[in-house]
């Protein structure tokens, strides 16, 4: 069982290394570790530093794609954390990058809609 706000992190197949936050309270399975973290650790810090670092956590322990990644492994990534207030400003701000992000490509996404439409 989750909690509205746990950082919900995937560990196997083509969404490894995926990270999202829980909007409700609900069940997961196998292939979701739930994060919870300390109270020393801001959760959109964690969860923006796990969205960042990506990559690199998949192309080191996913050899060719092969793989899973797990509980023990996620427990061992070294995070440089800052001060809680720091983490807070920073997870913060990515949060507001991501959101831009997001409603940008949508709006590129319907442009593209909208276009083929008219010439159709």
């Amino acid at each position: 069982m989750v909690e509205q706000g746990d950082i919900l992190y995937a560990l196997y197949g083509a969404t490894s290394g995926e990270v999202a936050r829980s909007k409700i309270k609900g069940a997961i399975n196998q292939a979701i570790l739930a994060i919870i973290p300390l109270p020393e650790y801001d959760a959109e810090f964690v969860m923006q530093w796990l969205r960042a670092n990506k990559e690199t956590i998949v192309s080191k322990y996913l050899q060719g794609g092969q793989g899973n990644l797990s509980g023990a492994i996620v427990k061992d990534l070294d995070i440089d954390i800052p001060e809680y207030k720091e983490q807070v400003k920073i997870g913060r701000f990515l949060a507001q990058v991501t959101n831009l992000i997001t409603l940008h490509q949508r709006e590129q996404l319907f442009s593209g809609v909208i276009s083929q439409l008219r010439t159709s």
